[in-house]
Parts: structure tokens; sequence; C-alpha cells
């Protein structure tokens, strides 16, 4: 009797254990063994999917995949009215919404909207054409819809303008983790050159810790200056990020991105600044309300001087521009940048200025 039930258990274990690899097939419907006899073939990648190996029982049909390899990534050449795979015809503007602008007296598009499914693996690449006139701009919230899937931008030289809160929620003023971008790394062109970038287009990206910015690829024309309660620039380029933690070069309390000059610390400041030759930008608000600087000088390699940029600075009473009159005055400075100093005059190497322009408009020096 107990070898009757030993044989009956071993039968059970032996048919369940055949269950797990059969052909359905056998007689009664009862499951057969199917010693499978796989043959192989390769999927090639595609533009935008992994190739693979595939492997096939020529028995019961059972499949299975290994040896997979990366998508190939579009090859985007241009043509007479975009940009366009080489490979699959796939249009570099595909997902993306644009309209027409004028940059420098050139008729040209910007972005105004981007569907997620311009991503390819987390990456957006800028279209460079579309309707066969240049691509100039990203405008505000251009890519909002990306803000949570995005993982690396690519910007290639046509782009000229990058408007502040590009992503979702990026601007200061909703800086909930919730609608902050996940981009992790920018890629610039190496021919990228004298880019506008807004205050607020890259902050409150948590992730972002890389990008190859070189000097000359960004000439910075400030947004509207955002003051903080104690004074100085609340809102500044790559402002709470990764990157500008780990690249941002520190001097005497002057904060640089290559040669931007993009955040002042007032504890550790001196009352007499030299900021450093080379240097392009001086951002908005910032140096504002510092009020015990007296004496700072300027490199001739300045280009742009934000707004309110030595607001308040009610100590400052002598400013040094190391160039020429000419040259000062080629300068794009924002409103009230010299506000509120008790320098009246710009110091330069061949006399002195006390007013400048903006906008049409004539602005004295302190006043």
């Amino acid at each position: 009797m107990q070898l009757k039930k030993f044989l009956i258990v071993l039968t059970l274990i032996f048919t369940f254990s055949l269950a797990g690899c059969n052909n359905g097939g056998g007689e009664n419907n009862q499951p057969t063994v199917c010693y499978h006899n796989y043959t192989a073939s390769i999927v090639d990648p595609t533009c935008t999917t992994q190739g693979y190996t595939l492997h096939t029982c020529s028995m019961c049909g059972d499949k299975y995949k290994d040896t997979y390899t990366d998508a190939t990534g579009h090859n985007y050449v241009e043509g007479e009215r975009n940009y366009s795979c080489s490979k699959c015809g796939k249009s570099e503007c595909d997902g993306f919404t644009f309209k027409t602008a004028t940059y420098n007296g050139e008729s040209c598009y910007v972005v105004t909207n981007a569907t997620t499914a311009v991503l390819q693996n987390g990456v957006l690449e800028v279209p460079r054409k579309y309707e066969s006139l240049p691509v100039r701009g990203i405008m505000n919230w251009a890519f909002s819809a990306t803000t949570k899937q995005v993982k690396k931008i690519i910007i290639h030289d046509n782009i000229k303008n990058i408007y502040s809160d590009i992503w979702h929620g990026t601007s200061i003023w909703t800086p909930d983790w919730e609608t902050m971008s996940t981009l992790e790394e920018i890629v610039f062109d190496s021919t990228c050159r004298d880019i506008r970038i807004e205050a607020g287009a890259f902050n409150n990206c948590p992730k972002l810790s890389k990008a190859n910015i070189t000097k000359g690829m960004i000439k910075y024309a400030p947004a509207d200056a955002v003051l903080s309660q104690n004074g100085g620039n609340a809102e500044w380029i790559f402002k709470d990020t990764p990157y500008y933690t780990n690249n941002a070069t520190v001097k005497n309390g002057l904060h640089y991105i290559a040669d931007l000059l993009v955040h002042v610390d007032p504890n550790e400041v001196t009352s007499s600044i030299t900021i450093d030759d080379g240097t392009v930008m001086l951002n908005s608000a910032l140096f504002a309300r510092i009020t015990f600087i007296k004496n700072i000088t300027i490199p001739n390699t300045v280009a742009s001087i934000g707004e309110k940029a030595f607001y308040g600075c009610n100590s400052l009473e002598t400013i040094t521009f190391n160039g020429t009159k000419a040259q000062f005055q080629a300068i794009s400075i924002g409103v009230s940048a010299f506000s509120g100093t008790k320098a009246k005059k710009i110091i330069c190497s061949d006399g002195e200025i006390t007013s400048y322009y903006y906008n049409g408009y004539t602005y004295n020096i302190g006043d």
C-alpha cells in the first residue's frame, strides 16, 4: 500500500515538471515534452528601436530575444525646407510647433511648443530649420510637455535666443518639486556663439549636472531683475542646479560660469572689486543694494550689463572702465543699472561718461 502511494506521488511530480516545457499537443490533450529546436534570426535596429537576435523554436513556436543592439538614432541632413533623417525620412521638426519671428532683420521661426513625441530616449534635439527658414529661438513654456521626461537637450548653433521658463515651473515663482524639470545635460554645438539666455531658462532643474559651456557661447541679455528681500539678484542662470554648484568659479565672492559673471555673494566681496578680464556679462541686479562697495573696475570685454546691476549701491563712488568711451557706449546696459550710486560718472581710458542709452532713452549715472 505504501509503495503504491509513493508511485502515485512520483508520477504526479514528473507530470507537472514536464508541463513547464511542452507543446501542449499530446494524445488526449496531455502535455508532452518539447525538446526545443531554436533557429536564430537577427532583427536590425532602427533609428528609434533596439536590434536583437530572435530565437524561435521550429517545433512549438516558443521565442526569446537576446544580444540587443542600440537604436541607431536619426541622421538628420539639411534639405530645402528642413532637416530630415537620411534613413527613415523623419523630419527634425515633427512634434514641434513654430511661429514666425524676426532676428536682426532676418525672417525666422521660433519654437513655441513640443510634444513628448519629439523625445528619443529622453533626448530633445532642437530643430535647425523650418519651412526653409532658420529656427532662432525657444519661447517661454515651449518644452513644458516634456518637463518630466527630458534628460538631455541638444542645441545647435542656429539658436540665438532662449527665453525664461522653457520647462514647466522652472521660474523662481513656482519652484515646487512637482514642476521641476528632469533635465540632466545640455549639449551645445561647439560652434554656438553669442546665445541670449534669460534667467530662469534652466533654473530649478535639480538633476542638471552637465553642460559643455565655453567662453563665447553665451552673450546673456538679462530678463527683468528680480531682487531678493535683502538685495541682490534672486534669479540667475543655472540657479540651484548641480552644474552651477560644481562648475562655477568663485573669486573673492564673484561667481563665474565661463565668461559670465552670474552671482555675487555679499558676504564675501570687499569694498573694492575688480571683475576678471574676459568677462562678457554682468547679470541683472548683480551688486544691487550691497551698500559697502566703494570702487569697482569693469573690463573692456563686457558686452552686457543687466538692469539694476548696481542699483542702490549708495557707497559706490568710483566706477572705472578699462576701455574707451566708444567701447563703453557699445555695451548693452539695462534700465536702472547705475541708479542710486554715489558715482555720477564712468571713468574710461579716454575720458568720462555721465549717461548711457537704453531702449531709446538716456539715463544719467547715479540718478
